[in-house]
């Protein structure tokens, strides 16, 4: 079933909550200097997604083909990755300067991907997804966005026609703000 993207554009709006459950999962990760680019590693939680009136609630599961939302994990000085195929959401948060990409690759499987950045570097996983056929739908920088006091995350909504991309500054799970928001209508052709 599609995402409904007004229900959680009003969540979002209303300063609801979104919250990632770890549940105990282990992450599915790949080990560090394994992939042909060392700076990019798939580190990823899986989840099953409750939408109430006032809350997005993700919920981590051993069971990736009940999953209709991933959770890509922050990590130091690496890109880390998660993938959905639609409908679901991709969701990262911990953003303090970081930037966050959105690839399409293959038919229907978009790629969200959480790029450290300190003052001087950044993981860049654009060369990684160049050799791999991606095309990049959406980049979103942190820097600068977020005020003092909060942290960023990134909810996408990833439907079969309609991406949708929130910005967002929260404070613990509350949301306080939408700081950006993009639509992406017939993703899969998209070509940026």
């Amino acid at each position: 079933m599609a995402i409904n993207i007004d229900q959680v554009y009003r969540i979002l709006e209303n300063k609801g909550t979104v919250k990632f459950n770890r549940n105990n999962i282990m992450n599915a990760t790949t080990p560090k200097g394994m992939n042909d680019d060392r700076i990019v590693t798939y580190n990823y939680r899986m989840a099953k997604t409750t939408i109430g009136l006032t809350d997005i609630t993700m919920n981590g599961t051993k069971d990736e083909a009940s999953a209709d939302a991933v959770y890509v994990e922050y990590e130091d000085a690496f890109a880390t990755v998660g993938a959905i195929d639609p409908p679901g959401i991709i969701y990262s948060d911990s953003f303090a300067g970081c930037i966050f990409y959105v690839y399409r690759g293959g038919v229907d499987t978009v790629y969200g991907v959480h790029a450290s950045k300190t003052t001087q570097l950044e993981a860049n996983p654009t060369d990684y997804f160049k050799r791999r056929g991606a095309q990049l739908l959406y980049k979103w920088e942190s820097r600068g966005r977020i005020p003092p006091g909060l942290f960023g995350s990134v909810l996408i909504c990833v439907n079969e026609d309609i991406l949708e991309i929130f910005g967002l500054a929260m404070r613990g799970n509350k949301v306080e703000n939408i700081l950006s928001r993009r639509q992406i209508a017939d993703w899969r052709r998209y070509s940026g």
